[in-house]
C-alpha cells in the first residue's frame, strides 16, 4: 500500500478504460469528482507484483500466473484456462525438455519426435510461439527451438487463442516459460541422475548476493544431459548455460538481466513406415531405418532484459526485451513408403539448415483504480516482435533399397550434395493493447480489452542453382483484436468464469490471383468454475469450451473437380469442443496431487481433411501424486501415476494407421537424507506396455513409446 498527498489518478485510468471498453462511467467521475487536491488518498498497487518464484514456495501450486493476462493475476481470477507446472513437480518428475514434461501435462498432446524436438498440441493446435519470461519466440520443433527446463523455474501454460498478448499465435494457446531468479542468500547446488540406455543428467547451479548491500545479485546454472530413448544408435546431447543478474536501481527500480545459450547434439530418429493397408509392423522397439552417420546440431543463444519501476500512485511500468540466435544443421535418413509383406521398403536423405534471428519488445503499465468502492486495475502497453529466417533444403526421395527386417544402419550411402532451395522469411507484428479488470461488485469482475495490431510478412523463394526467386508479401494494418470475460465470485473458494477471444492467424497459400488467402480467424466462448482450497494450498478447475477456427486454405479446384495447382481458397472450418478437469497441489499437509481429465472433440466442418485432428485422443487422463511418509520416515517420499488415453490415429488418403487406447503407469521413491542430500528413483512405463506413442503415414512417424525404464538420481545442496 502506497499512501499520497494529491488528487487520485482514477480520471486517467478511466479515460483510457473508457477508449478499450463499452461501459457507463459516468457513477466513477462522479465518485472521483468529490475528492479535494489536499485529501489523503490510499492507493494500493498489485501485491501479486512480487510473488515469489516456485522454487521458494514449493509443492505442485502456486497462487498466481502472467500468462495471458500481462499483469500478475490469481489463477482464480482469470477466466481462461490455467495450468502451471512450478520447479519441485519438474525436478521430481525429472522432465529436461519441454515436450517431455507435456507428455504427462493435463490437457497437452505431443506429436513425439526426438525430446527437445517434438511438436505439442492443445485443443488440437500446435502450439507455434514460447514466451521466455512473457516475450515470444518461434516455437518450431523440426529445428529445436524449445527451450530445455534447467534454467527455467516454472512453466505456465494457457490453453485457447491469447489474441490480446498473442494475437498471430496458433488457437492452441502460448506456453511461458519463467526463468530462474537470482536468490537473495546464496544457494547452490549439484545434481547428477543416470538412466536407462546410459541417460544421463549433470547441473550446478548456484546463486546469491554479489555485495553487501544485497541490491546486486547473479546465478548461475549450467547443466548437461543425455536424454536418448530406446532406439539404436540414438544420442541426445543437451547443453544449458545460464547466467543473470539483477539490480536494485533504487527501492522502486529493478533491473534484470540474462543470458541463456543451449545446444542439442542428436542423432535423430523418424520412426518405423508401416505396411500399405496401415497394419502396424510387429518389430523390435529398439529398431533404428537411418543411417548411423546422421546428425542434428543446434546452438541457440537467449539475451534478454527487463526494468521494472513501481510508482508511488501503486502504478507498475515494465519494459522489457529479447533476442535470439538460432543456428541449426541436419542430415537424416528415413523410410520413404511403405513396406512391402516381406519387408522391403525404400530410403530417402533430407539435408537441411536453418538460420534464425528473432526479437522481441514490449513496454506496459498497469495501475489499480478505484471503482464504486472497489479495487479495480488496467494495463496499457504496446508489444513488437520480428522474426527472420532462412532455411535451406536438399531432399533425394530414393538412396536405396532395405529390409526393414535385417537392415544395417553402417550401410547406408549417404549422398553427397549441396542445398538447391533456400526460403527466407520475415515477419513482423506491432501491436497496441489494453485491458481493464473492473471490479463493479465485491464478488464479481469483468475483463475487457482490446488489441491494435499492423503485421507484414515477406517471404522470397531462390533455387540455388540457378539463382530464380519467386517472392510473396503481405500486410494487415489496424487489425482489431477483442476480449471479453467475467468471473464471478460464488464464496472465498468458489468462483465461476466465462470468456471470449479471438486470435488471427495469417497465412501464406495463394489465391487464383495469385494473392495471399485472408488469415485464418480463431474464436473462443469458455466458461467453467475454479476454486482455490485447503487457503489456497489446491487448485481446482472444470471448464467446457467452444472454439471455432475459419479461412483456413484449402483445395481449390475447377468445374470438373480437378485440383488447381498452388491455388487454394479460404473455405476451410473446424470447430473443436470440450471439457477440462484439473486438480493441482496439496491435499494435505504431505500429499500432494497433479492430475486432469480432458475431452476433446474435434470437427471439419469444409476444407481439407487434417490427420493431425485424427491423432488428438478424445480422452486422455492424467495422475501423478507424492506422497511424504512423515509419520513413518522423515524425508521419505512415494510417487505413484497414470497416464490413460483413448484410442488415437492418422488418416492419410484414405489410409489409417491406428492405436488402441492403453494406460502406462509410473512410480517414484525420493528420500531426503538430511537438509542437504536427497536420493532419488523414478520407475516409467511399470508394467512395459507396448504401443506407439505417435502413428504416422505408412512412410515414416510411427514411433514406439518407450519400454520399462529408470533413473536415479543424487542431489547436494551447498
Amino acid at each position: 500500500m502506497v499512501v499520497f498527498k494529491d488528487k487520485a489518478p482514477s480520471p486517467l485510468a478511466l479515460a483510457v478504460s473508457a477508449a478499450l471498453a463499452v461501459t457507463v462511467v459516468s457513477p466513477v467521475w462522479a465518485e472521483t469528482a468529490n475528492i479535494t487536491p489536499d485529501e489523503t488518498v490510499v492507493v494500493y498497487g498489485n501485491p501479486l507484483y512480487g510473488m515469489a518464484p516456485s522454487e521458494e514456495t514449493g509443492g505442485y501450486s502456486v497462487d498466481a500466473a502472467t500468462v495471458g493476462t500481462k499483469t500478475p493475476a490469481a489463477l482464480k481470477d482469470i477466466p481462461q484456462s490455467i495450468t502451471v507446472l512450478t520447479n519441485d513437480y519438474i525436478e521430481e518428475r525429472n522432465f529436461v525438455a519441454v515436450d517431455d514434461l507435456a507428455k504427462y501435462t493435463p490437457g497437452l498432446r505431443t506429436m513425439v519426435n526426438d525430446s527437445g524436438r517434438s511438436s505439442i498440441f492443445s485443443r488440437g493446435y500446435e502450439y507455434d510461439e514460447v514466451n521466455l519470461n512473457g516475450l515470444p519466440s518461434p516455437l518450431q520443433s523440426k529445428y529445436g527451438t524449445l527451450p530445455s527446463l534447467a534454467a527455467v523455474d516454472r512453466v505456465e501454460i494457457m490453453r485457447g487463442p491469447s489474441g490480446l498478448f498473442n494475437s498471430t499465435s496458433e488457437l492452441g494457446g502460448v506456453i511461458n516459460m519463467v526463468l530462474k531468479r537470482p536468490t537473495d542468500a546464496f544457494k547452490g547446488s549439484v545434481t547428477a541422475r543416470y538412466g536407462s540406455w546410459d541417460r544421463h543428467y549433470l547441473e550446478a547451479d548456484l546463486g546469491g548476493a554479489l555485495n553487501e548491500e544485497g541490491s546486486l545479485r547473479g546465478r548461475a546454472v549450467v547443466a548437461n544431459a543425455d536424454i536418448k530413448n530406446q532406439v539404436d544408435y540414438n544420442n541426445n546431447d543437451n547443453g544449458t548455460y545460464y547466467g543473470t543478474l539483477e539490480f536494485d536501481l533504487s527501492d522502486r527500480t529493478l533491473l534484470s538481466v540474462y543470458a541463456l545459450h543451449q545446444t542439442k547434439d542428436i542423432l535423430p530418429t523418424n520412426g518405423l513406415p508401416a505396411y500399405k493397408d496401415g497394419t502396424m509392423l510387429d518389430i523390435g522397439r529398439s529398431t533404428y531405418l537411418g543411417s548411423d552417420e546422421d546428425f542434428f546440431d543446434a546452438d541457440t543463444t537467449d539475451v534478454g532484459a527487463s526494468l521494472q519501476h513501481a510508482f508511488a500512485n501503486g502504478g507498475v511500468a515494465q519494459f522489457s526485451a529479447r533476442y535470439m540466435d538460432h543456428d541449426m544443421q541436419l542430415e537424416q535418413t528415413f523410410t520413404n513408403g511403405p513396406v512391402d509383406a516381406a519387408g522391403n521398403t525404400g530410403l530417402m536423405f533430407n539435408g537441411q539448415a536453418n538460420q534464425q534471428k528473432n526479437m522481441a519488445f514490449d513496454a506496459s503499465y498497469s495501475q489499480m483504480f478505484g471503482l464504486l468502492g472497489h479495487k479495480s486495475e488496467f494495463v496499457l502497453g504496446s508489444d513488437y516482435k520480428r522474426y527472420e529466417s532462412d532455411i535451406q533444403t536438399y531432399t533425394n526421395r530414393n538412396i536405396g533399397k532395405i529390409n526393414v527386417f535385417n537392415f544395417d544402419p553402417t550401410t547406408v550411402a549417404k549422398p553427397t550434395y549441396s542445398y538447391t532451395k533456400n526460403d527466407h522469411e520475415e515477419q513482423s507484428e506491432l501491436g497496441l493493447y489494453g485491458k481493464v479488470t473492473w471490479r463493479l461488485l465485491e464478488p464479481l469482475a469483468v475483463i475487457t480489452g482490446a488489441r491494435v495490431s499492423w503485421y507484414d510478412l515477406d517471404t522470397v523463394s531462390t533455387t540455388l542453382s540457378s539463382g530464380a526467386q519467386s517472392s510473396e508479401s503481405g500486410e494487415f494494418n489496424g487489425k482489431f483484436t477483442p476480449y471479453a470475460g467475467a468471473v464471478y465470485d460464488l464464496t472465498d473458494e468458489h468462483a465461476l468464469y466465462a470468456s471470449y477471444s479471438q486470435v488471427f492467424k495469417p497465412q501464406t497459400s495463394q489465391d487464383e490471383s495469385g494473392n495471399m488467402l485472408k488469415p485464418r480467424e480463431g474464436s473462443q466462448w469458455e466458461t467453467g468454475i475454479k476454486s482455490a482450497l485447503l487457503d489456497g494450498q489446491l487448485n481446482t478447475r472444470a471448464t467446457a469450451y467452444l472454439m471455432k477456427d475459419s479461412n483456413i486454405a484449402a483445395q481449390a479446384y475447377d468445374d470438373q473437380g480437378i485440383a488447381i495447382t498452388n491455388t487454394y481458397w479460404a473455405t476451410g472450418k473446424v470447430d473443436t469442443q470440450g471439457v477440462e478437469l484439473e486438480a493441482t497441489g496439496y491435499l494435505s499437509q504431505n500429499w500432494m496431487v497433479m492430475t486432469g481429465y480432458t475431452f476433446t472433440d474435434i470437427e471439419e466442418k469444409s476444407g481439407d481433411h487434417n490427420p493431425k485432428f485424427d491423432a488428438i485422443p478424445r480422452h486422455s487422463l492424467s495422475l501423478w501424486t507424492d506422497y511424504h511418509l512423515a509419520d513413518w520416515v522423515q524425508g521419505l517420499h512415494l510417487g505413484a501415476g497414470m497416464t490413460a488415453v483413448s484410442d488415437y490415429s492418422f488418416n492419410q488418403k484414405g489410409v489409417e494407421t491406428h492405436q488402441g487406447g492403453y494406460a502406462l503407469f509410473d512410480a517414484a521413491v525420493r528420500y531426503d537424507i538430511n537438509d542437504k542430500m536427497q536420493a532419488t528413483l523414478n520407475v516409467y512405463n511399470i508394467f512395459d506396455r507396448e504401443y506407439f506413442y505417435r502413428v504416422g503415414s505408412t512412410s515414416t512417424f510411427n514411433m514406439y513409446g518407450e519400454p520399462a525404464n529408470l533413473m536415479a538420481g543424487f542431489t547436494y545442496k551447498l
